[in-house]
């Protein structure tokens, strides 16, 4: 099997087309051979997700795995698909500082868009009962938001930052 290395801006482009009212098809992924199934099939992009890859490593979703499992991840799908990829990066990692740090990885490694929600770093997934759902500010909110937005500008990345919230 022969692959090419896919064309970052390219793939961003496209995911920036797909973004429209009409909706488009996603598929988790959380290895390459999953990354491999999906790319046989009409997806629009493919989901790397903190559910999925917790799931995949028999871990419950609760912010154990980190930016580098992550960071891995999105490099293996990248190596494997062309697809526009759309990471979860849960709460961001940390702070807008760290945020900014990790968010130029990601780019660098081939996200096409990054999703970073409004929990606590010390977050838990949404489908899990039994816990008062707490969310940070919205102020802390925007400033992850911010942070993230300035990481691509800087690397003159072409990367959408999605705002996620939590609030039910």
């Amino acid at each position: 099997m022969s692959y090419e290395p896919a064309n970052h801006v390219s793939s961003q482009e496209n995911l920036r087309r797909l973004l429209d009212p009409r909706g488009q098809t996603g598929v988790g992924v959380h290895d390459g051979l999953s990354t491999l199934l999906a790319s046989k099939y009409p997806f629009d992009f493919l989901w790397v997700s903190s559910f999925c890859n917790s799931a995949a490593m028999g871990l419950p979703d609760a912010g154990i795995l980190g930016a580098e499992e992550m960071l891995g991840m999105v490099r293996l799908v990248r190596r494997n698909s062309s697809l526009p990829i759309v990471v979860d990066m849960d709460a961001g990692y940390g702070d807008p500082l760290k945020i900014y740090h990790v968010v130029k990885e990601m780019v660098r490694a081939g996200a096409s868009a990054l999703c970073i929600e409004d929990n606590p770093v010390s977050k838990r997934c949404s489908l899990y009962d039994g816990y008062a759902r707490t969310l940070v500010t919205a102020d802390e909110h925007m400033a992850r938001i911010r942070a993230a937005k300035a990481a691509v500008a800087d690397i003159e990345g072409n990367c959408i930052i999605i705002a996620r919230t939590e609030a039910f």
